[in-house]
């Protein structure tokens, strides 16, 4: 996940905080990590289902360009089925 997090804070253009208050980057991308791990870990459904759900009927809970980069990322990794 490491990855993802450079990767998304280069392509979402969110500013920088630079006195490490506030929600920021970092806690949207673990929204989207424990979100994704409940579902595919906790509920036992497959990435695929799990990314379907986050891009569907949960997406309005994150950031679109994040949920879109978190997909990609998923995607990449090959395990999708």
């Amino acid at each position: 996940l490491g990855t993802a997090a450079a990767v998304a804070a280069v392509e979402s253009g969110l500013p920088a905080d630079s006195s490490g208050r506030g929600p920021g980057l970092l806690a949207s991308i673990h929204a989207l990590a424990q979100t994704y791990d409940c579902l595919t870990a906790g509920l036992g459904q497959s990435s695929g289902q799990a990314l379907e759900q986050m891009n569907g009927r949960l997406r309005a809970r994150f950031s679109t360009d994040l949920i879109g980069l978190f997909t990609q990322w998923a995607f990449s990794q090959g395990t999708t089925a």
